[in-house]
């Protein structure tokens, strides 16, 4: 599993677009990788 993360082949799923998710979802495209980002509207947050 090692190498396709060096190699910025795997894909990243982050649940959740708040006040975490959508800053760690926009760090991982920059640092190469594919993000999906998933909000689920019952989780409580805004």
């Amino acid at each position: 599993m090692n190498q396709p993360l060096r190699t910025r082949e795997q894909r990243v799923a982050i649940v959740g677009q708040g006040y975490v998710g959508l800053p760690v979802a926009i760090r991982a495209v920059e640092a190469g990788f594919d993000v999906v980002g998933v909000r689920l509207p019952d989780c409580g947050g805004p």
